[in-house]
């Protein structure tokens, strides 16, 4: 217990150490470019938006589909399709 507090501690204060100052965080405001960043925000939303959807249509024609797997200690949740063929992806949380 007594070597999780320290490391705890230590990753703390390592963390509080190398933390951005105000100066660093403007300066990385002002060298970005927002409209950029914006439009790839847009983009990214839209593909996840459109992948939703795939996975869904694909889960509305195959009733017998299932969204999540279990294979032995693997979780598998259905991901996309492509190309009409489910793309599933291991969920190896450990708790």
């Amino acid at each position: 217990m007594k070597r999780k507090l320290l490391l705890a501690g230590m990753l703390g204060f390592l963390g509080f150490a190398n933390a951005q100052t105000a100066n660093e965080i403007s300066s990385i405001k002002s060298k970005s470019n927002i409209t950029e960043l914006n439009k790839l925000k847009i983009e990214v939303g839209a593909r996840e938006a459109s992948r939703i959807q795939r996975v869904n249509a694909h889960l509305s024609a195959n009733p017998l589909a299932n969204r999540q797997l279990n294979a032995g200690n693997t979780t598998m949740q259905l991901f996309d399709v492509v190309n009409g063929l489910p793309v599933y992806l291991a969920l190896n949380n450990v708790d």
